[in-house]
């Protein structure tokens, strides 16, 4: 994580002091593969959905996963395979640093900087944000390097002052979020750990919902499924989902303890809409059924 974070702030630090570099495509991507040829270029691109297992870089072969954000050059050009799983969705951003010595060392060898995004939609925001303010109403040749969605400074009937400030403030807007993101995965700040008891708490609220996910517990704490994932196990030592059924465990034994209810009635009052799944997920937690805890509690 510190090379990410170190490659992005020299680059951002490069845009605050500078002109806008030639920006050849900034957009949302669907075509399921890389196949960029070499040029000198950045790339930022946002999986969003998609799993990458031998993406390119000149003579490296890396993995690429959903919700994972990558700076990477294209000197050596980028390849890969139809991404597996659901259709590959992303946006991405490239940046034409030709010229630019103070940049130049990112061209000289295969990057790759990949990191886990902490809040998705900041960053889906910043993305929609940048690409809108690069596309050109109207122009008629849409695509790579020349298209309805770039910023060309040689362009002098689009390349206007109060749209370079406009496309410059979004690039800067996009890699600060990105900044944000790399250095709160280099130092968790305290209010991550505020994060999980949240999310206990939404969980303690809710057990009872059968359509209860992992998606909706991190979503109710404004964080990504991974992040949140990662944050939990590493303050409670268990995954968020375990520790969901160990409280529909607990709060079903409560249940057979002190009401005469039918097993099924309890299994949904604690989240399962599935008696026979509850029943089994109860034996593989505490050995018995729920009928024989019953039994055995009520003959204390």
């Amino acid at each position: 994580m510190d090379e990410t974070y170190s490659q992005l702030s020299k680059l951002a630090n490069w845009v605050h002091r500078n002109s806008l570099p030639p920006i050849p495509f900034a957009d949302r991507v669907g075509y399921g593969r890389y196949h960029n040829p070499p040029a000198p270029h950045l790339e930022i691109s946002f999986v969003i959905s998609g799993q990458y297992n031998d993406l390119r870089i000149g003579d490296r072969t890396v993995q690429l996963s959903p919700n994972t954000v990558t700076l990477h050059n294209v000197h050596f050009g980028n390849y890969s395979s139809k991404a597996e799983g659901l259709h590959h969705c992303g946006w991405c951003v490239f940046l034409n640093i030709e010229g630019i010595d103070e940049l130049s060392y990112m061209g000289k060898s295969p990057l790759f900087c990949p990191m886990p995004v902490i809040h998705p939609e900041r960053l889906l925001l910043a993305f929609k944000t940048l690409a809108g303010r690069c596309r050109i109403p109207g122009h008629p040749h849409p695509g790579y390097l020349t298209g309805t969605n770039a910023y060309d400074p040689a362009d002098e009937e689009h390349s206007t002052p109060v749209r370079q400030l406009r496309i410059k403030a979004a690039l800067l807007e996009l890699l600060a979020i990105l900044l944000d993101n790399a250095q709160s995965l280099k130092n968790p700040e305290p209010q991550r750990l505020d994060m999980v008891r949240l999310g206990i708490d939404f969980i303690t609220e809710h057990y009872a919902r059968h359509d209860l996910t992992l998606e909706n517990i991190a979503e109710s704490v404004q964080l990504s499924d991974d992040y949140f994932g990662m944050l939990f196990r590493r303050h409670v030592g268990t995954t968020p989902m375990r520790y969901l059924k160990t409280v529909r465990i607990a709060q079903s034994k409560l249940l057979l303890r002190k009401m005469q209810l039918p097993i099924a009635e309890i299994a949904s009052r604690v989240g399962f809409g599935d008696p026979l799944h509850f029943s089994r997920v109860f034996r593989q937690e505490t050995g018995t059924s729920p009928r024989q805890f019953r039994q055995r509690v009520s003959a204390v």
